[in-house]
């Protein structure tokens, strides 16, 4: 099923499962010690700050950058977006298996 949910702060304390729907994280996003597993091509939308991104499954899904400012996690992603206005800096190398995609902003 498709689904869009709209968090505030994520602290994730336990592994999280993302088909098709989207998980929209407007606040700060941090998921040390966690397992993010796509099983389908959902999407993780990440407005505020990211701490973490803990063991990021590679093999499907998105995860969108859709903040004003923010800093792009030195991860591999299976596709990113880069989304919003404003400015994206990364703070390492970021690989993907997919496509990066840059629909606004600047990375």
């Amino acid at each position: 099923s498709h689904t869009h949910q709209t968090i505030g702060a994520t602290d994730l304390n336990e592994n999280i499962e993302i088909s098709t729907g989207t998980y929209d994280a407007d606040g700060s996003f941090d998921a040390a010690s966690q397992t993010i597993d796509f099983t389908g091509a959902g999407r993780l939308q990440l407005a505020g700050s990211v701490t973490s991104l803990g063991s990021l499954d590679v093999a499907a899904g998105t995860e969108e950058y859709d903040g004003v400012t923010q800093t792009v996690l030195a991860d591999t992603y299976y596709s990113l977006e880069i989304d919003e206005t404003g400015t994206k800096t990364t703070d390492g190398t970021v690989h993907t298996e997919g496509d990066i995609t840059i629909s606004g902003g600047t990375l």
